[in-house]
């Protein structure tokens, strides 16, 4: 498993707050989604990087799929990385809402 954390001085406009907090691993190693998703927030917790509470703040997992419009947004966020940061990857496929969006 890995952890990516790309923090707001990766961004093309690097004032704001925004950051993507990628998880990767191999998919023929969980069973599911949320086998994936529970062992990721086990590793973020017990990373000297990354520890948190993560388990709780994602207690509630609802996953929802994602529209269209959505995907191109998140496409959109990847692309205001390209100034520093290039990230080479197929059309997202398939995703979906973890926690309801605020």
């Amino acid at each position: 498993m890995i952890a990516i954390h790309f923090g707001h001085l990766c961004f093309n406009k690097p004032s704001g707050e925004q950051s993507i907090l990628m998880v990767l691993a191999s998919k023929k190693d969980y069973s599911s989604m949320d086998d994936f998703i529970s062992k990721a927030l086990i590793y973020l917790e017990t990373h000297e990087n990354f520890c948190d509470n993560w388990s709780d703040m994602y207690k509630n997992r609802i996953y929802s799929p994602i529209d269209d419009e959505e995907k191109r947004w998140m496409k959109s966020r990847l692309d205001e990385m390209n100034q520093r940061i290039s990230i080479a990857y197929v059309s997202i496929i398939n995703a979906v809402y973890i926690i309801t969006p605020e």
